[in-house]
Formats: C-alpha cells, sequence, structure tokens
C-alpha cells in the first residue's frame, strides 16, 4: 500500500466562521510527501458559497484539495467510529458536493 497516499491533513478551526485564512494554513501542511488533499473542521452550520470561492481559487491556483467539515458532521464521524459503524459515505457526500461546486 502507497503510505503517502494514505496521508491527508485536517485543521480544526475553533471559530464559528471559517476564515480564507483557515484555508491558506491548511494549504501550507500539503505537500508532496504528506499528500494535496486536506480536511477543515470548522464550528459553524453551514457551509457558506463563498467558501468554496476559496476552495476553488486555492485548488487551480496550487493543486491542494480542501473539504469543509461542519461540527455537525465530526460529531456523526465520531458517533458512528464509537459504535463501528463508520461509513463513508458521509465524507463521500462531502467530497462530491465540494468537487460540484469548485468545477
Amino acid at each position: 500500500m502507497n503510505e503517502q497516499a494514505e496521508q491527508t491533513k485536517t485543521t480544526v478551526q475553533t471559530a464559528p466562521e471559517c476564515s480564507p485564512t483557515c484555508h491558506f494554513r491548511t494549504g501550507v501542511y500539503l505537500t508532496d510527501t504528506i499528500g494535496r488533499f486536506g480536511r477543515v473542521c470548522f464550528r459553524g452550520e453551514k457551509v457558506s458559497n463563498t467558501y468554496y470561492g476559496h476552495l476553488k481559487r486555492l485548488a487551480y491556483k496550487d493543486g491542494k484539495y480542501r473539504v469543509l467539515i461542519t461540527e455537525r458532521k465530526v460529531k456523526v464521524f465520531l458517533r458512528q467510529a464509537k459504535h463501528g459503524k463508520v461509513k463513508e459515505s458521509h465524507i463521500q457526500e462531502i467530497y462530491d458536493r465540494t468537487i460540484r461546486k469548485i468545477p
């Protein structure tokens, strides 16, 4: 198995909104060695369309992709992991939505 493909970076934003600097900071950690895919978790309830604008700009600029995960989704992942019922469909849905929004 290629360990490089398995590595991703997660940044947690404790503010209720996800600022552009959070997207930038995540990009600093995304390299060819670590991987070019990152997750940004934030406490907000909704992913704003302006966030997708930041993601699109950064994806085209540096070829690094990020997905935004709300606090509610993180709680779902943790609850599933606790009960041993992890489903990839949740993260796949978030990834698919992000890709559709940043054509």
